[in-house]
């Protein structure tokens, strides 16, 4: 998703409302939601990384108590075949990463 802050704008608005509060005067809403708007952006990517390493140790894991089959009261393929494991919040996961579900 393209961003829709500027980082050097977020910066500017940010101190400014800063030197505002230190004399007294309230800085406008807008302002103060468009720098938390542009701080959300900057930690997204950051987000995203972490529920992908998150994933990758799910996969590994083979937890039947966070197996999508388990939680759904679906019948596990393991137990006629061998565990295909699918973490149980797989597929919102992979629609915050913004790709397409297996």
């Amino acid at each position: 998703m393209e961003r829709l802050t500027d980082s050097k704008v977020a910066a500017e608005l940010k101190s400014n409302y800063e030197g505002l509060q230190r004399v007294g005067i309230e800085p406008s809403p807008e302002h103060l939601q468009y720098v938390r708007l542009a701080e959300l952006e900057e930690k997204e990517p950051k987000y995203k990384e972490l529920l992908r390493l998150a994933m990758s140790d799910l996969e590994d894991a083979e937890d039947c108590d966070s197996c999508i089959y388990e939680s759904q009261g679906l019948r596990c393929p393991g137990v006629v075949d061998r565990c295909q494991y699918k973490w149980k919040h797989y597929d919102e996961a992979m629609q915050l990463l913004g790709e397409e579900k297996e």
